[in-house]
């Protein structure tokens, strides 16, 4: 699985909302359940455990891929105008809780955001 967010503007609109630390570095880092939050490094040979300590590294343009498929998250219609979030869904159904639930980001998909005033 691959979580990325590459354009600056939704990186900019997501960091809070994913808790993404503004002085992390924008790099790439590897999740595996054979990895290790303790003694891994992020890289492919030495992964970390958990998405959530990857995340915890990572800043917008960073990259962190798990084994399984590919979790994108757009945010449609972000602008100076429109920088709070209307909607959301996941895999193309309303998405209302608060937070995203680690089997679904495993299980990749798509996490959309419709933004608006």
């Amino acid at each position: 699985m691959k979580f990325a967010i590459r354009n600056p503007n939704v990186c900019a609109a997501l960091a809070a909302a994913l808790w993404l630390p503004a002085a992390a570095s924008a790099a790439t880092y590897h999740v595996a359940t054979t990895g290790s939050d303790a003694n891994g490094d992020g890289s492919a040979a030495s992964p970390f455990a958990s998405v959530d300590h990857a995340l915890g590294l990572t800043a917008c343009g960073g990259i962190v891929k798990v084994a399984g498929g590919t979790f994108t998250v757009t945010a449609r219609g972000l602008s100076e105008e429109k920088p709070y979030i209307r909607g959301v869904k996941l895999n193309g159904k309303p998405y209302d809780l608060p937070y995203i639930d680690y089997k679904d980001i495993v299980a990749g998909g798509k996490l959309e955001f419709t933004m608006g005033k």
